[in-house]
């Protein structure tokens, strides 16, 4: 592929902890913020914001929610908002919080009473509206969250979205998933995942995605030869292309590889040129600004990594660069 990808190392005087499934959120295109996440038995509740002009991480001193990872989050009005996650007990929340940007500080939010949260759903925001699918709860044992529904944050409301399994991408959590507009359409994708069935995990390897004018699935057949399936990737989209770095299977296998998946034609190739790549990995923090990101930390093999990188998207007539 004409094709070639160039990272950046952000080097800094101070970085937060080695962790994975961090709660992140990016504030005015100037702000990265962190919350949480787990790095083996550790499980965070401190809270940072990396500041983009000055290049370095600060941390939050303020009374923040119970630690948690794998935590569904999202950015809507003046509102950095949680929902769920999995605690220190090994055992899921099912809990709502917001941090007041304006007024510094974090807020719990009733749950509605017939509001179950999967830890590591797969969910688009719309609209100020969140479409979530999936995920696992964990109380005594593991269990799959068979529904999808909309959870509108400011009247506090869900409402169910009744489907046909039929027609449906099986139950799923830690899926590749992400949103994007296509000819004024807009979706929810989802590709890979697990399930857990007779007390077993098993990687699934399918792509979908819901239309939310019909709110319909749809199942999509990639064109690829060699992708094999792998589950938290870092997601990157420009254009009609989505990037998946990295990601991480049953067996525990961490993929080195960087794969190109166009939404017009579904084919999706590997990306073979690279300048100083950095360690593959999974369940980073991402965030996208503009044609820009930015990842931190995540597991790597054996271990979890603090490191952070920027990725920016350039284009001319033969091909995309990466810098």
């Amino acid at each position: 592929m004409n094709m070639q990808l160039n990272f950046k190392y952000l080097q800094n005087s101070f970085n937060p902890s080695a962790r994975n499934g961090s709660s992140c959120w990016n504030v005015s295109n100037n702000y990265l913020y962190l919350f949480g996440g787990a790095q083996g038995d550790k499980i965070y509740n401190d809270f940072y914001m990396y500041d983009l002009k000055k290049e370095k991480w600060i941390i939050i001193d303020i009374e923040c929610p119970p630690p948690r990872f794998g935590s569904i989050f999202f950015h809507i009005n003046n509102y950095l908002v949680m929902m769920g996650g999995f605690t220190n007990e090994n055992t899921t929340l099912n809990d709502i919080w917001y941090y007041d940007i304006s007024n510094k500080k974090w807020i719990k939010k009733e749950t509605p009473a017939n509001l179950i949260i999967g830890t590591y759903s797969s969910y688009g925001v719309f609209n100020n509206k969140v479409y979530i699918f999936g995920g696992i709860t964990i109380n005594n044992k593991l269990n799959m969250c068979n529904n999808m529904y909309i959870y509108d944050f400011l009247k506090n409301e869900i409402t169910g979205i009744d489907i046909d399994v039929d027609k449906a991408p099986e139950i799923r959590f830690n899926s590749n998933y992400w949103t994007y507009n296509i000819n004024n359409v807009s979706y929810m994708y989802l590709m890979n995942g697990l399930t857990y069935k007779n007390n077993e995990l098993n990687q699934l390897n399918d792509t979908w995605r819901f239309n939310l004018n019909t709110e319909c699935w749809e199942k999509i057949d990639l064109l690829s030869n060699n992708y094999k399936a792998r589950n938290s990737c870092l997601i990157f989209k420009n254009n009609n292309f989505v990037y998946l770095f990295g990601g991480i299977d049953t067996n525990n296998i961490i993929y080195n590889d960087i794969y190109q998946l166009n939404l017009i034609d579904n084919k999706i190739e590997e990306i073979t040129q690279y300048n100083t790549l950095p360690e593959f990995r999974s369940d980073s923090s991402v965030w996208i600004i503009k044609d820009k990101f930015y990842f931190f930390g995540g597991i790597i093999e054996d271990n979890h990594s603090n490191d952070m990188w920027s990725l920016n998207i350039k284009k001319n007539k033969k091909c995309c660069l990466f810098f």
